[in-house]
Order: C-alpha cells, then sequence, then structure tokens
C-alpha cells in the first residue's frame, strides 16, 4: 500500500490516540474495582462491628437482669 504522508501520519494518531484511550481505560476499571472492594470490606466490617455491639448490649442486660434477680 502507498500511502501519502498525510495519510500515514493521520493513521499513526489515531491509533496512538486508540492504544491511550485504551490503557486509561484500563487504569480506570482497575482502579474503580480496587476501591469498590475497599469500600465493601469497609462495609461489612461496619455490619459486623454493630452486630458484635448489640450482641454485647444483651448479653451485659441479660447478666444485669440474673444479677438483680440473685439480690
Amino acid at each position: 500500500m502507498n500511502f501519502k504522508v498525510k495519510q500515514q501520519l493521520i493513521i499513526a494518531f489515531v491509533a496512538i490516540s486508540a492504544i491511550s484511550i485504551l490503557i486509561s481505560s484500563v487504569l480506570i476499571g482497575n482502579n474503580a474495582i480496587s476501591e469498590s472492594e475497599v469500600a465493601n470490606k469497609h462495609q461489612v466490617e461496619q455490619k459486623w462491628i454493630a452486630a458484635r455491639d448489640l450482641k454485647k448490649s444483651q448479653i451485659e442486660d441479660y447478666f444485669n437482669l440474673i444479677d438483680n434477680q440473685i439480690q
């Protein structure tokens, strides 16, 4: 194929732009996945902490009830 210099430059710039967009998309996608994993982990930890605190309160209330019945 015999392309003129102008056509070759256009093809080169389009190819470079496409590759740049592809690389940027991959990097942004990986970053988004990583951030969502961190957010999900934090949310699960908060749920477990809330469940733990609720159970702790229930157990303390139970022992206080038993203690009051003994006295």
